[in-house]
C-alpha cells in the first residue's frame, strides 16, 4: 500500500471530521483526488452548501487575482467594497481608493508582465464572510533588475446584495531567498 504524504493524511483527516474548508496544493495532493472531497460533501448538506460557499468564494478571488495580475484596474475597483481596508508589508493604506489609484494602479504593468506561481490557496467560509489565503511566488523586472518574491496574500471577502466583494486586503512578501 502507498503510503499517504502529510498533506494527503491531513486533508483526508479534516474531511472525514467533517471540515468544511479542504484544501490541497494542487490536485495531485487531494486525497483519492478531488471528486472523494466532493461525494463526501453530498452526504452531508451543510458540507455542501459550505463547498458550494467556498467554491464561490475562490472563484471570486481568483477572478480579482486575474484582475490584479492582468493589469486591470477598472475590474479591481468592482471587486472592492467602498468601505474597506488594505494592509501592506507593516502598513496601512489610506483608502480603498488611494490604494487603488496611487498605491497599485503604477505597478499594475510590471506585475502582468512578471509570473506568478501559486504554491497554496486555502478557503474558509462562514455565512457571507469568506476569507481566502494564498501564498505565492512571484517574479518580475523592475528597473532592470529581476525580482524574486515570497508572498502571502490575504482577502476577506463579504456576499451582499451585489455578490462578492473585498473588504480587507492584507499582503506580506519578502525578496526569496537565494537559488529559490
Amino acid at each position: 500500500m502507498k503510503a499517504l504524504s502529510q498533506a494527503k493524511l491531513g486533508i483526508l483527516c479534516a474531511a472525514l471530521l467533517g471540515a468544511t474548508s479542504v484544501s490541497a496544493a494542487s490536485e495531485a495532493e487531494a486525497p483519492f483526488g478531488s471528486a472523494a472531497v466532493s461525494t463526501m460533501a453530498v452526504h452531508n448538506p451543510e458540507l455542501a452548501y459550505a463547498a458550494e460557499v467556498e467554491a464561490s468564494a475562490l472563484e471570486y478571488a481568483n477572478r480579482y487575482y486575474a484582475a490584479l495580475f492582468g493589469n486591470d484596474i477598472e475590474t479591481l475597483k468592482k471587486s472592492h467594497a467602498p468601505t474597506g481596508w488594505v494592509y501592506g508589508n507593516g502598513r496601512a493604506e489610506k483608502s480603498v481608493e488611494d490604494y487603488l489609484e496611487g498605491h497599485l494602479k503604477p505597478e499594475l504593468p510590471m506585475l502582468a508582465d512578471g509570473k506568478r506561481t501559486v504554491k497554496n490557496q486555502v478557503v474558509q467560509a462562514s455565512g457571507h464572510i469568506a476569507v481566502v489565503t494564498t501564498s505565492a511566488d512571484l517574479s518580475f523586472v523592475h528597473h532592470d533588475e529581476k525580482i524574486d518574491i515570497e508572498s502571502v496574500e490575504t482577502l476577506t471577502l463579504l456576499h451582499g446584495e451585489e455578490g462578492w466583494k473585498v473588504v480587507l486586503v492584507h499582503s506580506s512578501s519578502r525578496r526569496a531567498k537565494k537559488g529559490h
